[in-house]
């Protein structure tokens, strides 16, 4: 893997939690990810998403209107 990021993601519910994963895949400055994380194994894949689909808790705990 080409590419490795340091991130602050968050659960469904607005738990922040830092994260840490490689991809092959440059990240486009200021996206928006949707990460499918397994306990041992950590980031499996990701998409990116748009605003208006992130979780309303998400929103608030990043200040989104």
């Amino acid at each position: 893997m080409k590419y490795q990021y340091t991130l602050t993601a968050y659960e469904k519910n607005g738990k922040a939690k830092e994260i840490q994963f490689k991809t092959s895949r440059e990240l486009r400055e200021g996206a928006y990810l949707e990460l499918d994380v397994m306990s041992i194994r950590g980031v499996i894949d990701w998409r990116e998403v748009q605003i208006n689909e992130l979780p309303d808790d998400v929103k608030t705990k990043m200040n989104i209107e």
